[in-house]
């Protein structure tokens, strides 16, 4: 069946069951009215088909035929034919140039259309109030029935309704009824037929038991509008209990219990009036129609139509995931804080000055006094002397990495023979010593530098345990509300999930149109709801075709724009420097300049690697001591005289609050409002150097409009002083931190004759207040 519709033939013949439909819709609509005097459903329904870019010729041929039919007169075909022409017309104006036709623009198209039918009509007095009620009511159901089509063929029939598109379906039935209320074929009421199959199965479909009885009573309703009596209102609103009173038995006992209660109802209450068994029959013919639906189709329809089922389980679960995932890591941060524990005990470090010494001495004596013949007279006789001068030789070697002659006492060099030997001896020794002092550092290094990682996993782990602590509830509410009111600004949600920490409302997470993603109403919606400024965190794609998985959050209370500039040293065609500007989570900023020791491509290639690990290890939200501490054993392990000044800023654009961390960096500066603040370093060697750094951390509470400077030395050495810059910076009046950072290097390079002695970088940010 599947590959029959995706043919040319099969999709004919779906166009051909959507065209016979709507011209039944429309018949029903051009004979159903309001007590046969307003008829002002047909034309409405046609110009609908229309805006929803249906075939105007075909569909307008349709409604003047349906016109004609219900009403054979020249009156209804001239004005049928004229509805048509003002709305084709129209329509094509707007779609030659590319425009769909606004709604407002639409209804007053629609009202020109009926021009015509006011003419016929407006001719006498008496009709000229059901003539405005033709085109108020007309317009009316024109919009709810765009928005039905909307919901069908843009949102999806898979979606939640909302209350607005609820009543228009149920419009949409009023006036389905008004047309099938006129009809009666030898005492047979199609309108029955209709009622009943569509009440069974809603009931069947939808998991609410209101869906069937408001449904049952747009039915009634029809018919009270077309007949002027509520009594039908009635008879289905019971066919609708007694169906939903059997749903949770068998589908055969709603059908029975509705043969019954009609049967009640026009015997013994004479509620038709008239009852004869062609009323039964047409009632019992709905029900049959209902039973030609298998089971199978009924909960593919429902799967596909009706009510989604509580998320109330499903929300459940997820807090009940997180206190589970919540557990794990606090196991798994366990183990590797053990780890971290087991790794340091096995750290060895090297042998004490005492131990090394005895070694080589020991090593030194089996290597050349095992076949002297003079052995016995210096180890015994003399074996005070002897040691004290041994000792003396290869401390002045451990010093000074090797012994010479000069390093020999008279003592040794007057009684032994073998001096030229020791001295090779001790110079070999000590050479091998040196490479075991090296490769246990080493090892110890990386033992140390693996331990400190198991610890910041640890830490980290910990971290993200206490946040998936924390209880997450839903606001129902406050999501059916969103999804209605961006519904109505014509913003399509298919799903809405409102989260929130501490009674706080912090996110939400909406399933949304692609196309809706950048409308600047959504982002005015949402600011609304929640009392508070709402920004995009992320956006995926989602399994409903045509929607993304959009997560909102509070727009933090800062926001932060940076500008950099910088230049290479005279003669040079690489920087040393390099700089960083990154977004981390829970709204924070890194800015870091790194400047590289010397200039040239071991430079730039030592700054690029200490900044590539730096944004690396901020990403994955580590804290400063962890990141600094790893960084630096990772590069002091790499063997070579090249190091890096390190000058970071991590500011939180929630409260402003600004961490300066500085590893051999020059001086920072704030410019305030009235004054510049210079930020110093602790004196800190350069990270790289020793295997264990201090780094010098200052916390700033910053203010709106405050301006972060960080500058390579090779901007604060061409100023020759600190205050110099600092009185510069002071004296600028532009607050753009990109013509700031130029105008900085600028200065520094024209201090340096045009010349540059070093590598320049400077890096500014200004935060400013976003809510």
């Amino acid at each position: 069946m599947k590959e029959f519709f995706g043919t040319k033939k099969g999709i004919i013949f779906l166009n051909i069951i959507k065209y016979i439909f709507f011209f039944i819709c429309l018949y029903l609509f051009s004979i159903g009215g309001i007590r046969g005097e307003i008829f002002p459903f047909a034309f409405a329904f046609f110009i609908a088909l229309c805006w929803c870019d249906q075939n105007v010729f075909v569909v307008g041929t349709l409604f003047s035929l349906a016109s004609v039919l219900a009403n054979f007169s020249l009156a209804s075909l001239l004005s049928s034919l004229f509805c048509v022409f003002v709305i084709a017309t129209s329509y094509y104006v707007h779609k030659r140039f590319h425009a769909r036709i606004p709604l407002l623009l639409l209804g007053i198209y629609a009202v020109l259309s009926q021009a015509v039918f006011m003419y016929f009509n407006l001719t006498n007095i008496n009709q000229i109030v059901p003539t405005l009620m033709h085109i108020v009511l007309g317009e009316l159901f024109m919009f709810a029935s765009i928005n039905i089509f909307k919901t069908l063929l843009i949102k999806g029939v898979g979606l939640k309704l909302t209350i607005d598109e609820c009543i228009c379906v149920c419009a949409f039935f009023v006036a389905l009824s008004t047309g099938l209320s006129a009809i009666d074929i030898f005492g047979f009421l199609p309108l029955n037929l209709v009622a009943v199959f569509v009440i069974l199965l809603s009931t069947y479909v939808y998991n609410s038991s209101s869906v069937p009885i408001v449904v049952a009573l747009s039915f009634g309703l029809g018919n009270a509008l077309q007949t002027g009596s509520i009594l039908m209102m009635a008879i289905f609103g019971v066919l609708a209990l007694s169906s939903v009173a059997f749903k949770s038995t068998s589908k055969y006992f709603s059908v029975m219990a509705i043969i019954i209660c009609d049967v009640v109802l026009g015997l013994y209450f004479n509620a038709y009036g008239d009852y004869t068994y062609k009323i039964l029959v047409s009632t019992i013919l709905g029900e049959v129609l209902f039973l030609c639906i298998s089971n199978s189709t009924l909960n593919f329809m429902k799967a596909v139509f009706g009510e989604k089922n509580s998320t109330v389980a499903l929300r459940g679960m997820v807090n009940r995931s997180r206190d589970n995932l919540c557990k794990k890591m606090y196991n798994l941060s366990e183990v590797f804080d053990e780890m971290d524990r087991s790794f340091k005990s096995t750290i060895r470090g090297l042998l004490p000055a005492a131990e090394a010494k005895q070694m080589l001495k020991e090593e030194l004596l089996s290597k050349v006094c095992f076949d002297c013949p003079e052995k016995h007279r210096c180890h015994r006789v003399l074996s005070k002397e002897t040691n004290e001068t041994l000792d003396a030789i290869i401390s002045a070697g451990l010093d000074r990495g090797k012994v010479t002659l000069l390093d020999i006492p008279p003592f040794l060099s007057s009684r032994c023979a073998k001096t030229n030997i020791i001295l090779g001896t001790i110079n070999q020794l000590l050479t091998s010593y040196k490479q075991y002092t090296y490769c246990v550092s080493s090892v110890d290094t990386s033992k140390a530098l693996i331990a400190e990682e198991f610890k910041g996993v640890s830490k980290l782990l910990q971290k993200l345990a206490n946040q998936t602590k924390e209880l997450v509830t839903f606001d129902e509410e406050l999501e059916q509300k969103l999804v209605e009111e961006l519904n109505y600004a014509n913003i399509m949600l298919a799903e809405a999930y409102v989260y929130e920490r501490d009674g706080k409302t912090t996110s939400c997470t909406l399933t949304i149109r692609n196309s809706d993603l950048d409308n600047s109403k959504l982002l005015s919606v949402l600011t609304k709801n929640f009392g508070t400024k709402m920004a995009l965190t992320s956006s995926e794609s989602s399994s409903v075709p045509g929607y993304t998985i959009a997560n909102f959050a509070e727009a933090p209370r800062y926001e932060c724009i940076f500008g950099s500039s910088g230049t290479n040293k005279f003669g040079n065609t690489v920087s040393g420097d390099s700089y960083s500007y990154l977004r981390l989570s829970g709204n924070k900023i890194l800015l870091a300049v790194c400047d590289g020791m010397g200039s040239g491509e071991e430079a730039q290639k030592m700054s690029d690697t200490t900044i590539s690990l730096i944004e690396n290890f901020y990403k994955a939200d580590f804290d400063d001591e962890t990141i600094l501490s790893s960084v630096n054993k990772l590069l002091s392990m790499q063997m070579t005289d090249n190091y890096s000044a390190l000058d970071i800023c991590v500011l939180d654009l929630s409260n402003a609050l600004a961490d300066f961390v500085k590893v051999g960096a020059p001086a920072g500066f704030v410019k305030h409002k009235e004054s510049v603040e210079v930020l110093r370093g602790s004196g800190a060697l350069p990270i790289g150097i020793l295997k264990e750094i201090k780094p010098s951390i200052n916390k700033k509470v910053l203010e709106a409009n405050d301006i972060i400077i960080l500058c390579s030395d090779g901007v604060i050495d061409a100023f020759e002083e600190e205050d110099k810059l600092k009185n510069y910076i002071n004296n600028l009046t532009i607050t753009n931190p990109q013509e700031i950072a130029d105008m900085i290097v600028n200065e520094a390079i024209y201090l340096n004759q045009s010349e540059p002695r070093d590598d320049m970088t400077c890096l500014c940010a200004r935060i400013y207040v976003n809510i």
